[in-house]
């Protein structure tokens, strides 16, 4: 597995899997996203992104709801929420699970989901976006097995 950490988040990907960051990719990488992970450099059908601090609301919660309906992330790609669940990270005093779906330009369909885990006490969020090629990508178990094994570490904020 590769470990991947944004500093407070950190998730583990599939091996062979690449890390990213604005220095090799900027057009990817754009605040608050500091470090992402991908399937493939050349025939993406899964991609992460992490964010330090979200910076949109001190509460998990509140920022998947802002990520979702305000669509602050996904930039003139519109999102549909498919819902939302509460979620276990090791460390994380609440963490939230939100699943959406996007068509992009080419008209193919994506699952996303964003993982939010708060530090109650400072109001830090920091926020996992994972997209997936539907048909392509992760399957729900191995999305869900990212999530299992999330952590939230309150010194790396």
């Amino acid at each position: 597995m590769l470990e991947v950490s944004s500093g407070p988040l950190t998730v583990r990907v599939p091996e062979g899997w690449s890390e990213f960051d604005s220095s090799s990719d900027p057009d990817s990488i754009k605040d608050p996203w500091v470090v992402g992970a991908r399937d493939s450099e050349d025939a993406m059908t899964v991609q992460i992104r992490l964010s330090k601090d979200t910076g949109v609301a001190p509460e998990a919660d509140a920022t998947n709801s802002i990520a979702l309906y305000g669509n602050i992330f996904a930039g003139d790609t519109q999102i549909e929420p498919r819902g939302t669940d509460d979620a276990e990270v090791d460390g994380a005093d609440k963490a939230i699970v939100s699943y959406f779906e996007a068509v992009d330009d080419d008209g193919d369909y994506w699952d996303g989901l964003f993982l939010s885990a708060e530090n109650s006490e400072t109001g830090n969020v920091s926020t996992m976006e994972m997209v997936s090629l539907r048909g392509e990508g992760l399957s729900q178990d191995e999305a869900e097995g990212i999530i299992a094994n999330a952590s939230y570490d309150k010194s790396k904020e």
